[in-house]
């Protein structure tokens, strides 16, 4: 079965074709997203972050670290694994790294959509990405058989991350629909961000609703800072949305960073 990095999740036709098709089938996807806060636990965020508003940024990280090398968000993504959250297991087949320096285009929508894109992404010309991590997870939920991706990207400075969650969570304000070339098909998304409190420096929460012919998927997304770092977070679902994984996994992507890496 094809594998797609974590940055190529909303531009990948096949990844979406086989949730439905494996979840009929009463099988796992190889790369899985959990989508259920029921059962996915993660380490609280910090106590810094409590209340404050995700549509705005909390107090940045100090900016005079170097950026995470590949080696040392690995070192992270091993640690989230390692945590044993109930129902997330990595798919060990499902793992990539280096940055995504293909700028992507939005079929309409103009502009900020094509901004949306390409800030979720994290593309290397604009946000300065330096290394990244990508994981695939298979997660049972009550939901059944779901996707977690997650992505950890470390960037030249804290200013290009603060810009990546900030490009993300404005321009899905100003992209209410957007079409893509999802791999020689035309795939339409309906984005719809959400106000959430805000994990690490500061982050940005979508909802994504993506149709490709018959094709449905209910797409969650968190984006977080830290330092020099961005979190991004894929839950992806046939049948609901559900921000209760992104949000936990996303927060324990937080603490390891913080606690581990400082910045």
């Amino acid at each position: 079965m094809t594998r797609f990095p974590v940055r190529r999740v909303l531009l990948a036709p096949a990844l979406v074709l086989t949730i439905g098709a494996t979840a009929a089938c009463g099988g796992s996807h190889p790369a899985a997203k959990a989508s259920a806060a029921r059962t996915v636990t993660a380490a609280p965020a910090p106590s810094s972050t409590s209340g404050t508003s995700g549509t705005a940024s909390a107090t940045p990280s100090a900016t005079g670290p170097a950026p995470l090398t590949e080696a040392q968000l690995t070192l992270i993504a091993t640690a989230i694994t390692q945590a044993g959250a109930p129902g997330l297991k990595e798919d060990t087949s499902d793992q990539s790294t280096g940055v995504n320096d293909e700028k992507q285009k939005a079929g309409s929508g103009g502009a900020a959509c094509e901004t949306f894109l390409n800030a979720l992404q994290a593309y290397s010309g604009t946000y300065g990405s330096s290394a990244e991590v990508d994981r695939g997870y298979d997660a049972t939920t009550t939901n059944g058989q779901e996707l977690v991706l997650l992505s950890l990207v470390s960037h030249t400075s804290a200013a290009a991350a603060r810009r990546t969650v900030d490009d993300v969570r404005k321009s899905a304000k100003d992209c209410p629909h957007l079409t893509a070339d999802l791999g020689g098909e035309t795939g339409r998304m309906n984005l719809a961000p959400l106000s959430r409190p805000a994990m690490g420096d500061g982050s940005a929460v979508v909802r994504i609703g993506m149709t490709q012919g018959s094709t449905k998927e209910l797409i969650t997304t968190a984006t977080a800072q830290v330092g020099s770092t961005t979190v991004n977070v894929f839950d992806i679902s046939g049948s609901s949305y559900d921000y209760g994984a992104a949000e936990q996994v996303t927060k324990e992507a937080v603490t390891l960073l913080r606690n581990e890496y400082p910045q």
